[in-house]
């Protein structure tokens, strides 16, 4: 097992394998299907454990894409193949430090942030697509990312696309609605992202955040002992 305390976890689509990463930069991947899940020597069979999956400082985050595991470290991504091996591909990010990242439910697109700055990335091709500045003349970092886990309805408002919350480290939150654009045909799909909702109420930082699998309610935990439940097609609490 790991050396020091799990903190990070990500599923495959298939639900046939699991990543763990710890503290000290330790990253495994489980397949689960060699072994029963409840095993007192752990979840599955490890079926990768060599010394290039590591990740410098604690994993910010996790994706499992097919072959390719991608971790969020301080500096950025990494990209593993898991099939053909060899050393990793870094991605930088703007700015010096990941502070969340999060996939969205169809594991298509990836969101990170470095606390000023969301990054929007095709998962496929690890490549960045858009990037949306925040407001820079207010003292808030984001610390927390989830994507709602449905596409949105063409039909509601908001259109097609994806809807992301991100929380800050003033207790507040934003509601935003990522979109394609039209492109040039053969030419990569680009994002937009528009501000939907503020989310306000907390009077500490939001530490944890959920959808529910219907995508109709969000939840948000925060350190002043209080959790809210949220409706993401208007931001009311």
């Amino acid at each position: 097992g790991h050396r020091t305390g799990v903190i990070r976890l990500a599923f495959s689509g298939d639900g046939e394998t699991l990543v763990s990463a710890s503290a000290d930069g330790d990253v495994r991947v489980w397949d689960l299907r060699r072994k029963p899940v409840i095993d007192t020597q752990g979840v599955g069979e490890l079926v990768a454990n060599r010394p290039q999956l590591r990740s410098p400082g604690a994993p910010r985050g996790l994706a499992l894409v097919e072959n390719r595991l991608i971790v969020g470290g301080e500096r950025g991504l990494k990209v593993f193949d898991l099939k053909g091996g060899g050393p990793p591909r870094d991605v930088p990010i703007r700015g010096r430090f990941l502070r969340a990242m999060a996939v969205s439910g169809d594991g298509r697109k990836l969101a990170t942030t470095n606390g000023r700055v969301l990054e929007f990335w095709d998962l496929k091709t690890v490549e960045l697509e858009c990037s949306k500045v925040l407001n820079a003349f207010q003292s808030l970092e984001v610390i927390g990312l989830a994507f709602e886990p449905l596409e949105l309805d063409p039909h509601r408002p908001g259109g097609t696309g994806w809807r992301l919350v991100s929380t800050d480290d003033k207790g507040g939150g934003k509601m935003w609605d990522v979109t394609p654009t039209d492109a040039v045909e053969g030419a990569a799909e680009k994002l937009t992202a528009a501000d939907v909702h503020d989310l306000s109420g907390h009077g500490e930082p939001i530490e944890s955040l959920a959808f529910a699998p219907n995508g109709k309610t969000l939840v948000t935990g925060s350190r002043d002992r209080t959790i809210k439940c949220w409706d993401p097609l208007t931001g009311a609490d």
